[in-house]
């Protein structure tokens, strides 16, 4: 529990700074895409609408030709707001210092170390969801659309999401290591990996258990399909990001022994 309480006082204390630099991610994936499309496949499953790979693929994966053409344009612009937010944490923890000043350099420092992160966020995901259309389309093509295959299908991808979470604690300092420290990106996920492996469960404890409101808030939108959980979604991934990206940076100070001189006694504000 204390990386969750750690993360959610520096959320509070800053939360003018964390909303900010929250903003733009928070309205390009709670408006642009469907964080609960895995849940909505579930739901339409009994209905029968998957023939093929191809079908159940763009179902759990919600692609399309116009997101991938949406994704492109603004894809350079969430790297680069979160590039700024990592920049501005490191900047805090480093020095103690809380501003907007040099601002354009702490998304120049930072978006390289982004890029490839959120490409191989990316890149991971849609691993996840071959996996699990492959999986799926051999429990429909053997046993057909009925409550069975159902519930091989939700076990199955509960298994290989779990796979997946383990992999994100792993590597979650990564980029609070090549921000503070100048790694690069394969060492820096060796490094991860070595300093989080003693403290896997706390880690995974920390970033999922404080999401389990949020996500079965979405949740319940998606189930039953209101249109304006568009509007609400953003909100919620105001929370979901600053509080990643701080989780972060907290589980990099305590595994790598990293005095944070935001708390202190000389810190002070902007």
């Amino acid at each position: 529990m204390g990386y969750i309480k750690q993360s959610l006082i520096y959320y509070k204390k800053n939360l003018f700074y964390v909303l900010l630099l929250s903003l733009v991610p928070a309205i390009i994936i709670g408006g642009g895409t469907e964080p609960c499309s895995m849940l909505q496949f579930f739901i339409n499953f009994p209905h029968g609408n998957y023939n093929t790979f191809g079908d159940i693929f763009l179902a759990q994966s919600e692609l399309s030709w116009r997101s991938i053409l949406i994704g492109i344009v603004i894809f350079p612009l969430f790297i680069a707001s979160i590039s700024a937010f990592a920049g501005m944490i490191s900047r805090h923890f480093r020095y103690g210092l809380l501003n907007f000043d040099n601002f354009a350099r702490r998304i120049n420092n930072n978006f390289l170390q982004v890029f490839l992160l959120s490409v191989m966020l990316l890149l991971l995901t849609q691993i996840y969801v071959i996996i699990c259309t492959s999986i799926t389309l051999v429990w429909v093509t053997n046993i057909g659309f009925n409550t069975t295959s159902l519930v091989l299908t939700v076990v199955t991808n509960l298994i290989f999401m779990a796979i997946v979470l383990v992999i994100f604690a792993f590597c979650s300092v990564a980029l609070p290591i090549m921000s503070i420290s100048g790694l690069g990106i394969k060492k820096a996920l060796a490094e991860s990996i070595r300093l989080v492996k003693p403290k896997i469960f706390k880690v995974i404890i920390a970033i999922v258990l404080p999401l389990i409101i949020p996500y079965t808030i979405m949740g319940v939108l998606a189930g039953f399909n209101f249109w304006w959980r568009k509007i609400i979604n953003p909100f919620i991934f105001l929370f979901i990001i600053g509080y990643l990206i701080i989780l972060m940076y907290i589980i990099y100070c305590d595994v790598a022994d990293f005095d944070r001189e935001d708390i202190k006694d000389k810190y002070f504000f902007g």
